[in-house]
């Protein structure tokens, strides 16, 4: 019979390569900007893209609201926020035009000004992350191989990741991976 006090231990020095994803790992985002400039960006794309004057696009951003308990029912068009007891604290009917299938399996970042914020204004959104970048380049001089695996455009990761590590940051990984 086995020690109770044996235990297994991982290493990742023991690892060969080593992946990382971009969002909430390697990028750590100032989260209350960055949901304002989303729920304002998204706003602003239903008013210009639909015309819509709905009740609910004219509320300001709520942290509460826009990030935590929220359920979109497309089929009636209701938008609702649910309190930490699952009961409704606000229920919204609203848009009345559908969006297309090419128009939901397809996001582009350089539409409306969520991309061009972030592009302005990286510091408001981002932190800076050179202790992370120190760890990493500590990994490589281990050889070990490092990949970076994301499912944002290279814009993006190319914005995102000159902030927070420097220009040269596509020195840090042996392998890439963007959509």
């Amino acid at each position: 019979m086995a020690s109770s006090s044996t235990k297994k231990v991982f290493s990742l020095l023991s690892c060969d390569w080593i992946g990382f994803d971009l969002d909430h790992t390697l990028i750590r985002y100032r989260l209350f900007d960055l949901h304002k400039l989303i729920y304002e960006s998204m706003r602003e794309y239903l008013i210009d893209t639909y015309e819509s004057n709905c009740d609910f696009l004219s509320l300001s951003y709520n942290d509460h609201f826009s990030v935590k308990e929220l359920i979109y029912d497309s089929f009636y068009e209701n938008l609702i926020e649910l309190n930490s007891n699952g009961l409704v604290n606000i229920a919204l009917h609203g848009v009345n035009k559908y969006l297309t299938r090419s128009e939901y399996l397809f996001y582009d970042f350089n539409r409306g000004n969520y991309f061009s914020s972030l592009c302005l204004n990286p510091d408001k959104y981002i932190y800076k992350r050179l202790d992370v970048r120190q760890w990493l380049e500590k990994l490589k001089k281990l050889n070990k191989k490092l990949f970076l695996a994301t499912n944002s455009s290279f814009n993006n990761t190319d914005l995102l990741t000159r902030y927070a590590f420097g220009d040269d940051w596509k020195d840090l990984f042996d392998l890439i991976i963007v959509v």
